[in-house]
Parts: structure tokens; C-alpha cells; sequence
């Protein structure tokens, strides 16, 4: 159910709120590091991890829970990631996220029936820039965030950056 409409864009206080990832790869990954700088309380659901994902449940930073996706795990979450390689997995947590009213986002086509997607961003001082084409072109909101990423390092004397 792809939309026409345009997207809200927000950006969300996560500070100790529960938080799921659904799957233990590179994508799942990378949400997992983007997750852990907002101070969530966050909860891998995966048969198997990244290296970097067992170290932050070694260390305590996260909670991983190691197999597979039961309808029941999203029971307690605020925002919830379904990030397996799996797309009928992905499908079936977007499903009862809705059914449960929880913000939930798919990293693959079934992101359409989710509740948000995340747009490419970064941060610098205080500031997080982020690029969205609406899950249209993300390999082109990637790009021109790469792009304004540069551009801002090469110029780091910016009077916007200084105090």
C-alpha cells in the first residue's frame, strides 16, 4: 500500500525506551548502532548476530535474545525494526506491530506497510541532517547525504559550527 502522500518527518527521544531489532546482519546492525546513541533500551531478536551485536550484549549495552521471531516478542516496545533477511518474517512483524498500534519500520519492500521509514542522516555538533525521497530513492537520499556530509567536513570552519 504505497502512498502518494508526502511523509511526516520526526525525529524521536528514545532515552530508555524499549526497543526491538529483529534480525542480526548488517542492516540490523547498523539500526542497532544508530539505536544505541539515542540511549534505547534496546532488545535483539536474532538466531544468529554480528560480531559487533554479541560485544554490546557482552558489555550490557543490549539485550540479545538469540532465535527466531515468535508474534508475541513485539509485547513491550515503543518502536520496533524488522530487519531479517527473511521478507515473509519482515512482513509478519509489520502485521502485528499494526495490529498492536506500535511504530514499526521494514528494511525491505514491506516498509510500505509500516509506520515510518528512516531516512539517511547524519550528525555533526548538535545538528542531524537527514535526507528522505519518501522510500522512493534511497540510494539517492544516500548519496546526497554523503554529499552534504563531504561538503560540511571539508568546511570545517563553517560559521554555522563555531560557538
Amino acid at each position: 500500500m504505497q502512498t502518494t502522500k508526502e511523509l511526516f518527518p520526526i525525529s524521536l527521544i528514545l532515552d530508555q525506551k524499549p526497543c526491538l531489532v529483529v534480525g542480526g546482519g548488517v542492516i540490523a546492525e547498523r539500526k542497532t548502532k544508530k539505536l544505541l546513541l539515542t540511549g534505547a533500551k534496546l532488545t535483539i531478536i536474532s538466531p544468529d548476530s554480528s560480531v559487533f551485536i554479541q560485544e554490546k550484549a557482552k558489555l550490557q549495552a543490549l539485550t540479545f535474545i538469540q532465535r527466531e521471531f515468535i508474534k508475541t516478542d513485539i509485547r513491550g516496545f515503543s518502536l520496533v525494526f524488522a530487519a531479517t533477511d527473511s521478507k515473509e518474517t519482515n512482513k509478519k512483524i509489520i502485521k502485528e506491530c499494526n495490529k498492536k498500534g506500535i511504530l514499526c519500520c521494514a528494511v525491505d519492500k514491506n516498509w510500505e506497510n509500516g509506520s515510518f521509514i528512516t531516512p539517511a542522516s547524519f550528525s555533526k555538533e548538535s545538528f542531524t541532517i537527514s535526507v528522505s525521497s519518501n522510500g522512493k530513492k534511497c540510494k539517492d537520499s544516500k548519496k546526497i547525504k554523503n554529499f552534504l556530509k563531504s561538503a560540511l567536513d571539508k568546511n570545517n570552519d563553517h560559521k554555522l559550527f563555531k560557538a
